[in-house]
C-alpha cells in the first residue's frame, strides 16, 4: 500500500514531529533504528553523534568517518592551520554544497577566526568507480595557539548522501598536542 502524498507544508511538519519524536534517542547518545520515509526526492536527515564519552580526534558511523588532526610543531601565536579529514563510505558521497563548518566551544585553549569556521578545502578525491563524486575531503581549520595545553575542541558540521538521501552530521570533536 503506497502512501499518499502530503502537501509540502503537512509533510514539513510530520518531518519535524519525526524529529521530536526521536530527540530524546539522540540524546541519550543513540540513533533511531530508521528514518522517516521521504515525502518525495533527496531527503535530508539531520543527526547529531553525542555519546557520554568525551570528545575524541575521530569518529565513524556507518555512512563516514571524520578525524581532527593537528599540524607538526606549533608556537604560541604564530596562526596554523588543522586538517578536518572525512572519508564517505557505504555508497555515500561528500555533499559539495553543504557548508562545511567547525563550531569551536569552550574547551578550545586556542583562538579561532570566529564563533562558526567555515572550512576550506584543501584537498579532495573521487570515489572507486565514481569519479564525479567525492568520498574523502580534507578542510582546512585556521586557529592560533595560546600556551600550552593546545586543544582544539568543537563540533564539524558536514554533510554525506546518497542518490535518495543526504545526512546533515554535527559531530564533537577534540585533539590535543602532545606535550
Amino acid at each position: 500500500m503506497s502512501r499518499p502524498r502530503l502537501p509540502p507544508a503537512l509533510a514539513a511538519a510530520a518531518a519535524l514531529a519525526a524529529l521530536l519524536a526521536v530527540a530524546p534517542a539522540a540524546a541519550a547518545g543513540t540513533r533511531p533504528a530508521a528514518s522517516p520515509p521521504a515525502a518525495s526526492g533527496p531527503a535530508a536527515s539531520p543527526a547529531t553523534s553525542t555519546s557520554a564519552a568525551p570528545p575524541a580526534a575521530r569518529a565513524e558511523a556507518e555512512a563516514w568517518t571524520v578525524a581532527l588532526e593537528l599540524p607538526g610543531p606549533l608556537r604560541a601565536g604564530a596562526p596554523a592551520s588543522a586538517r578536518l579529514r572525512l572519508v564517505a563510505r557505504a555508497g555515500h558521497h561528500v555533499n559539495l554544497e553543504y557548508p562545511a563548518a567547525f563550531r569551536p566551544d569552550d574547551r578550545s585553549t586556542v583562538r579561532f577566526p570566529g564563533p562558526r569556521v567555515a572550512l576550506d578545502a584543501t584537498e579532495r578525491r573521487p570515489c572507486a568507480g565514481r569519479p564525479a563524486e567525492t568520498c574523502e575531503m580534507t578542510w582546512g581549520l585556521p586557529f592560533t595557539p595560546g600556551a600550552a595545553p593546545i586543544r582544539l575542541s568543537g563540533t564539524a558540521l558536514f554533510s554525506v548522501c546518497t542518490a535518495d538521501r543526504c545526512l546533515i552530521e554535527r559531530v564533537a570533536l577534540a585533539v590535543e598536542a602532545p606535550r
